[in-house]
């Protein structure tokens, strides 16, 4: 853990289906993801399609003993609770393998976070690093020119989704922001030594900074590469 990294924890420390059926079955279903146990390999779940004497179909695993169908999604395996159901009442059964597909860190698909916890975690799951930058989203002109010229093109933002995690330390003079956002961002303003907006840190997963741009007049191919050229991240 370096420096950043613990003077930063105090700081952000402030900063969660009835189904209905014929004669031969209960009509209610209970959302207890504790009575699935799914069947599970590596990124896959091992379930059954069941179809039922009313024509319905379910996704799930059975329990013989408490005569139920523990159902979940057939396309990410989500527990969606259990439904009593008599073995009579399944007309047929087959397998199903459903392929699990883990969410991706937040602030890996080019979305802006503002909370540095969140950017260091998602930065150590992916390998990346965090792009910082500092603006004055409502007062600042050459903030807002950056935003438009570069931040917002789909040139940049398909970069980020690929290359970095987006960190917005955002000091407006009109809205209004809880206070532990206000402390975070002015206590990384004082890490970094920022003196103007926009100012933009490229930093690895320790907050060792790695790289330094702002408000350049290239647009964002151009500013990318410039950034680009400061590291060997990307060569």
């Amino acid at each position: 853990m370096n420096v950043l990294t613990a003077r930063m924890r105090p700081i952000l420390a402030v900063i969660t289906l009835g189904l209905g059926l014929g004669s031969h079955a209960a009509a209610e279903a209970t959302a207890d993801p504790a009575a699935v146990a799914p069947a599970a390999t590596a990124n896959h779940i091992h379930c059954e399609i069941f179809t039922l004497t009313d024509g319905r179909s379910l996704s799930g695993f059975y329990d013989s003993d408490k005569q139920a169908i523990n159902i979940v999604s057939e396309t990410s395996g989500k527990p969606l609770g259990s439904m009593n159901v008599a073995a009579t009442d399944i007309v047929s059964r087959k397998p199903l393998d459903i392929t699990i597909v883990a969410p991706k860190p937040r602030g890996s698909d080019g979305q802006w976070l503002d909370n540095y916890t969140l950017a260091l975690a998602s930065a150590h799951a992916t390998n990346r690093p965090i792009l910082i930058a500092f603006t004055g989203s409502d007062w600042c002109f050459w903030c807002k020119k950056l935003h438009k010229e570069v931040f917002s093109t789909e040139v940049f933002r398909a970069w980020a989704a690929q290359h970095v995690i987006l960190l917005l330390a955002d000091f407006p003079r009109q809205t209004q922001q809880p206070n532990a956002l206000i402390e975070q961002n002015r206590h990384l303003e004082g890490v970094y030594a920022i003196t103007g907006y926009p100012t933009v840190l490229l930093v690895d997963g320790d907050g060792t900074k790695l790289a330094t741009s702002g408000y350049n007049s290239l647009d964002a191919k151009g500013w990318i590469a410039d950034l680009s050229h400061q590291t060997k991240l990307w060569q």
